[in-house]
């Protein structure tokens, strides 16, 4: 596992990737979790359906983070934000994946 902040912690694990940012100082900073290890992230479908995730994921996290702030810039601002560092992610992730794979698939030949 390894770490990584956007004004906050969010770890990725191979099973789980999970995303926080803009915490405030006076709150647990709020954190999402996107299942992912019972769905091949990189079929089609797969790919569809943590996108599925990752967008009620990416709401339900920005609903707590900017409770309190008026405007629809912060709430903005905070999808912009926790969907690049979700992408990266699943980036990382697929990568991951993808090397396990063609590994197995050259030490099965």
């Amino acid at each position: 596992m390894f770490k990584s902040t956007l004004a906050g912690l969010a770890t990725l694990a191979l099973a789980i990737i999970p995303v926080a940012a803009l915490a405030t100082s006076a709150h647990a900073a709020p954190v999402a979790v996107i299942q992912a290890s019972d769905i091949d992230t990189l079929s089609p479908e797969g790919a569809r359906t943590f996108q599925q995730r990752a967008d009620a994921a990416t709401r339900k996290f920005c609903r707590a983070a900017t409770a309190g702030q008026p405007g629809l810039r912060e709430k903005a601002a905070c999808k912009t934000a926790v969907r690049a560092e979700i992408a990266e992610k699943f980036e990382a992730h697929n990568m991951a994946v993808a090397a396990k794979r063609q590994a197995n698939t050259l030490a099965s030949r």
